[in-house]
């Protein structure tokens, strides 16, 4: 691996908030049905049939998790900071709509038990965030007031919710 890859690697391995997102895109971005055992096929039917409302919201987590892994390769200044709030603020948005559509859903026992193990919490992005641009602010000598920050964040939401 190169001297680049690997500065890029590290940067992106010690961000929080990446490896909440990626830890859990990795995961939820899986066809449920690939990864329940049905006990019959009339069970599985079932399933496919349940799952297909949820699906599409799986799978809309991999553009914000690359923007923000842009914004940490980037980062060298306070510049890129508004715009990771607001990549955190979409992740989260689409998480609530994950989480409302389960919700909302006509799930079965086996997905039910399946969409149990998606435990990750705005609060934890949130959280995430905050310590990463503490460190970026430390590391790269710049300030950052942590209230705006989240306020960004929350205008960002606040805007995608009204769209």
């Amino acid at each position: 691996m190169n001297n680049a890859l690997q500065k890029i690697t590290a940067k992106l391995n010690a961000s929080k908030v990446h490896m909440l997102m990626a830890d859990f895109t990795s995961n939820v971005s899986r066809y449920p049905v690939a990864h329940i055992d049905c006990k019959s096929p009339k069970r599985e039917s079932a399933v496919l049939k349940a799952c297909g409302p949820i699906f599409p919201y799986q799978t809309v987590f991999t553009t914000p998790m690359n923007d923000y892994a842009n914004s940490v390769v980037l980062i060298m200044n306070d510049v890129a900071v508004p715009f990771m709030a607001r990549e955190v603020a979409t992740f989260i948005y689409r998480l609530e709509r994950f989480q409302d559509a389960i919700k909302q859903a006509n799930n079965t026992q086996e997905l039910q038990a399946y969409y149990k193990q998606f435990t990750l919490k705005p609060k934890q992005l949130i959280d995430a965030l905050v310590e990463d641009v503490k460190e970026y602010a430390e590391r790269y000598g710049f300030e950052m007031d942590i209230k705006t920050l989240i306020e960004t964040c929350k205008e960002h939401k606040i805007k995608l919710e009204s769209e």
